[in-house]
């Protein structure tokens, strides 16, 4: 599964800072300081479901569903939670 956060030295965010000065931006101005790392985690957000397998995400749905019968999470944290995952598929 990708990072959501990427770590410093992110390969897309350096892909994104050479595209911007072939562009000819500059990378570093104001506006723009912060756009590599900033499509980087949207790219990764966007394909963070590629490797995910349903089945997976069922069983883990499953386990969340045994917690919550449990008391170990309220009605709202399962719902969040199975949001999150049911997100990842599509």
């Amino acid at each position: 599964m990708a990072r959501p956060n990427p770590k410093p030295g992110d390969p897309i965010a350096e892909l994104v800072d050479s595209l911007l000065v072939e562009l000819g931006e500059n990378p570093r101005r104001q506006g723009l300081r912060a756009t590599p790392e900033r499509v980087s985690r949207a790219l990764r957000e966007l394909t963070d479901g590629y490797g995910v397998r349903p089945e997976d995400v069922i069983a883990l749905i499953d386990k969340l569903g045994e917690l919550k019968a449990k008391g170990v999470l309220t009605e709202d944290e399962f719902a969040a939670k199975k949001a999150e995952l049911l997100k990842k598929l599509g």
